[in-house]
């Protein structure tokens, strides 16, 4: 899994080795202001939820005669790609042609542009879906509208768009008198629910402890913690401790969900950011800073570098977005 850590000694070993750390801050200095890698990681995970977010299905009741219905936000994340009607939960491999939205390449903005109806439904098809030609979902008050009202009941599916987390989470839990077991719901910066979360993309330290999980759910780690469970759709988090632990133990959960076939992409794209921050400092100096003996000359075509670089990881990625902005076909 990425880590922090792992991405900073990356960019370092690039870059001249410990040296860097001048150059490169690694921890935030001042409250409020993030560091160097902090910035790095962020404009790394913006670009990269740009052209490869998750895309998420959701089974819900298509009620007949009811045209709109409203979506919770954490369902709906980014926005709605694709609304897909099935004939049962169960008929996942029967679908009816889906209408979608047009994606505003490379952007990935959702919008209500001209919507493609349905196309080649055969007579049973016609039976349940009655003259149904569009549907509209609204990024204002997270409402799907469909067109015209059904002539029945019905199960239908959401594919939705949501930000891949690549993030760490401090003081998840604090440990108090005479409790082993220890639940904690996820929340993000912002005090919203983290939800549908990668499997796989679980790392928590407690003191010196690791814990992973196995993508199946379970925590593992060695004594004294007996490791503990992971809800993925909720973000439900549960520790479980061999003994009673110390009071005040508190933990850090790093969350990546950044797909492991796309780990060289993202740590490119972070040495690019890294380089582009350190070309800039250096340019501020004109190249040169004062010796013992004369000046020392930096390379100041690192800026030239991570530019060129960035803008190649960019067009790459760009390439990503054809795996779910293109419609599906039966």
């Amino acid at each position: 899994m990425l880590t922090r850590d792992g991405i900073y000694n990356y960019i370092s070993a690039l870059n001249g080795g410990n040296q860097i750390s001048v150059e490169l801050t690694k921890d935030t200095e001042v409250v409020g202001v993030p560091s160097d890698l902090d910035t790095i990681i962020t404009k790394a995970t913006e670009v990269y939820n740009k052209y490869r977010p998750k895309v998420n299905e959701f089974p819900f009741i298509v009620i007949k005669n009811q045209q709109n219905y409203n979506l919770p936000r954490t369902i709906v994340g980014r926005g709605v790609l694709r609304y897909i009607p099935r004939q049962s939960i169960s008929d996942s491999y029967k679908q009816f042609p889906s209408s979608y939205y047009p994606v505003n390449y490379p952007g990935y903005n959702i919008k209500a542009a001209d919507l493609i109806g349905w196309r080649g439904i055969n007579a049973t098809e016609r039976k349940i879906l009655g003259s149904w030609d569009d549907w509209k979902y609204n990024q204002d008050n997270n409402t799907l509208t469909i067109y015209p009202p059904p002539l029945q009941s019905f199960n239908g599916v959401l594919e939705t768009l949501h930000d891949r987390m690549f993030a760490v989470i401090q003081n998840i839990f604090t440990t108090t008198q005479g409790q082993r077991e220890y639940p904690v719901k996820l929340v993000n910066e912002n005090r919203l629910p983290v939800v549908n979360i990668v499997p796989g993309s679980i790392s928590i330290k407690i003191g010196t402890w690791t814990i992973v999980d196995d993508y199946s759910g379970n925590l593992s780690c060695s004594d004294p913690l007996v490791g503990g469970t992971i809800d993925y759709s909720k973000g439900i988090v549960t520790v479980i401790f061999t003994d009673i632990p110390p009071q005040g133990l508190s933990a850090a959960l790093t969350i990546c969900e950044i797909r492991q076939e796309d780990y060289n992409w993202f740590k490119d794209y972070a040495l690019a950011i890294g380089k582009i921050i350190i070309g800039r400092k250096r340019s501020h100096f004109g190249g040169k800073i004062p010796g013992a003996q004369k000046e020392i000359e930096l390379d100041v075509d690192v800026l030239k570098e991570g530019n060129e670089e960035k803008e190649k990881l960019e067009d790459t990625a760009k390439v990503w977005m054809l795996s779910w902005a293109i419609p599906r076909t039966q």
